[in-house]
């Protein structure tokens, strides 16, 4: 899978299973509404995912293993009907030649909750098994619990009439609507005390931390990683709205996240940037 597909997978929305963990670890007291890239090394996005991958060893984490998947529907009402928002189509004269004039596959992924809970004996005991005897955390850690939700979504894939697969993304075009991620705190730790200590777990690059602490209004802004080896990207206005916009820089395919409305929107597929951007712009 090229650069461009490994950085739809992180953006869209938490639509897998993957990546709903991976935006679950980051977020402490947030809710979608705007977009910050992150750039980071395809060594660095593998370093966050093994940091985050040992939050397991600090307490109890429900709901990864039972993350919803995406399920397929008939139509765009059925679609809508279960996500609880009108599913918006592109205008079908704004879709590259080749391509289906509507989608081929409908899939709807239901909302769902991950959990995180600090248990202080387990944390400290870990911390010290790896020689990390600095790392302090307060009694009232114990029993804290990371909530996030992530919305239900829609995936909208609109195959390409013809068998040509040159493209890392295939050569079709797939779009993405979901509504706002948010997640919260419930125990004895404040939020800003939770993020402080999400941002300082051993592992994470100081590039990394440095460009999340920079981040101003952190509790409604979504860090995009957007792997810079791979891909070049950037920001963007799409029908009014902030976005980011990028290519591959194999130059086959290219992608457009932005919040409207309070929904998230993505879009990818095997076409120029500025190509992508129309279509995206034509969404009703």
């Amino acid at each position: 899978m090229g650069g461009l597909a490994a950085a739809l997978i992180l953006m869209l929305f938490a639509a897998t299973p993957p990546g709903r963990g991976a935006t679950a670890d980051f977020l402490a007291q947030f809710r979608g509404e705007r977009f910050a890239a992150v750039q980071l090394s395809t060594g660095q996005i593998a370093n966050i995912e093994t940091t985050m991958s040992d939050l397991q060893h600090l307490g109890t984490i429900s709901g990864l293993d039972t993350a919803p998947s995406p399920q397929a529907v008939s139509s765009i009402n059925d679609a809508s009907r279960l996500v609880g928002f009108p599913v918006l189509e592109p205008d079908a004269a704004t879709l590259p030649d080749g391509i289906n004039s509507t989608p081929t596959e409908l899939r709807v992924i239901a909302a769902h909750q991950v959990r995180f809970t600090f248990n202080l004996d387990q944390a400290r005991a870990y911390f010290q098994s790896i020689g990390q005897t600095d790392v302090t955390l307060s009694d009232r850690f114990d029993g804290t619990s990371l909530v996030v939700n992530t919305p239900a979504a829609v995936l909208l894939t609109y195959g390409s009439t013809s068998s040509a697969t040159a493209s890392p993304l295939g050569s079709g075009l797939v779009i993405g609507e979901a509504g706002e991620i948010t997640a919260d705190t419930e125990g004895g730790v404040t939020l800003d005390e939770m993020r402080n200590f999400l941002l300082e777990l051993p592992g994470l690059s100081a590039d990394t931390t440095r460009q999340l602490e920079g981040i101003d209004d952190w509790k409604t802004t979504l860090p995009v990683p957007i792997p810079i080896d791979q891909v070049n990207w950037e920001q963007t206005t799409i029908d009014d709205s902030p976005g980011l916009l990028l290519n591959d820089n194999t130059g086959l395919g290219s992608a457009a996240i932005w919040q409207e409305d309070g929904r998230i929107f993505g879009i990818a597929g095997a076409m120029k940037a500025r190509e992508l951007q129309r279509v995206a712009e034509s969404f009703h």
